[in-house]
C-alpha cells in the first residue's frame, strides 16, 4: 500500500489514534505538533527525519537564504565550473536537483484551502532550472574528458542524500558547496571536521521556498487489527 495518501486512511477511520501511546514519548515538540490534528489525535509519526543543510565558503553561503538566492549563488560561481568543477553534487543532473531541493520547497506549493499554488510551483521550476543551466557545460566537459556515458549524470537517486557524502567534494574543490540532509550524528561530525580543516568553510540550515523544514524518511502508523489481517492474508496469497 505504499504511495497511498495517509489522509485517505485517516478519513476512512482505518488508522488508530497514537496520541495515547505517544503521550509520554520523548519527541521534539515541533515534530509532534506537525502531526497533531486539531482535536489532539495523532495518526502518523516520523520514525526518522532529516534536516536540509549546506556547507561551503562563508561568504557564499551567507547569502543563501532560500531557493532563489541559492540559484543566485550558483550563477555567481559559474565561471569556475568545468572539468570536475560543479556547484554541488545535486546540481549535476535534473533528477538530482529535484531530489535535493524539493523537500524544503513543497510546503510553499499548497494554499490554505488545500489547492495548488501554481505560481509557487512555477517559481520553483524556474529557480531549479537556473541552477541546472549553470552546470550544463561543465557536465559535458567532464563527460568528454573522462569518456563517461550519459548515465553518469542522469541516473536516478533514491531519496535524499546524507550531506556527509558531499563534504569531501568541497574540501578537494570539486564542488563549491555541499548540500544534503543531516541524517545522523555522523553528518554533523563531517560538517564540523571540514570546517576545522578549512576555516573558510561554514555550514547552516538550507532553506528553500519554505523555511525551517524537516523531511521524513520513515512513517509509523498503526492499522486497525482487521486491516492488518487483510494485509497478512494478501501477503500469504
Amino acid at each position: 500500500m505504499d504511495g497511498i495518501s495517509e489522509d485517505a486512511y485517516i478519513e476512512k477511520g482505518m488508522l488508530e489514534d497514537l496520541s495515547g501511546v505517544l503521550k509520554d514519548a520523548d519527541i521534539l515538540s515541533n515534530i509532534r505538533d506537525a502531526y497533531t490534528k486539531e482535536d489532539g489525535s495523532i495518526y502518523t509519526m516520523p520514525v526518522k527525519f532529516g534536516i536540509p543543510m549546506i556547507e561551503g565558503n562563508k561568504d557564499i553561503i551567507a547569502g543563501i537564504t532560500g531557493l532563489t538566492t541559492e540559484a543566485d549563488a550558483a550563477e555567481s560561481q559559474k565561471d569556475s565550473y568545468g572539468k570536475l568543477k560543479f556547484f554541488s553534487d545535486f546540481s549535476v543532473a535534473p533528477s538530482y536537483l529535484i531530489q535535493g531541493t524539493i523537500d524544503n520547497s513543497t510546503p510553499a506549493w499548497m494554499n490554505k484551502d488545500g489547492t495548488l499554488n501554481e505560481d509557487a510551483l512555477k517559481e520553483y521550476l524556474e529557480q531549479v532550472n537556473r541552477i541546472w543551466q549553470t552546470q550544463k557545460n561543465a557536465i559535458e566537459e567532464t563527460k568528454k574528458a573522462y569518456q563517461m556515458g550519459d548515465g553518469w549524470a542522469n541516473s536516478d537517486r533514491s531519496g535524499y542524500t546524507d550531506i556527509s557524502g558531499s563534504v569531501t567534494s568541497v574540501l578537494v574543490k570539486v564542488n563549491t558547496v555541499a548540500t544534503g540532509g543531516l541524517l545522523s550524528p555522523k553528518g554533523l561530525v563531517y560538517l564540523d571536521s571540514a570546517r576545522k580543516v578549512d576555516p573558510d568553510l561554514d555550514y547552516k540550515l538550507l532553506n528553500g521556498q519554505s523555511e525551517n523544514c524537516f523531511y521524513i524518511s520513515l512513517i509509523w502508523e498503526k492499522h486497525f487489527p482487521y486491516l492488518q489481517r487483510v494485509i497478512r492474508s494478501s501477503e500469504m496469497q
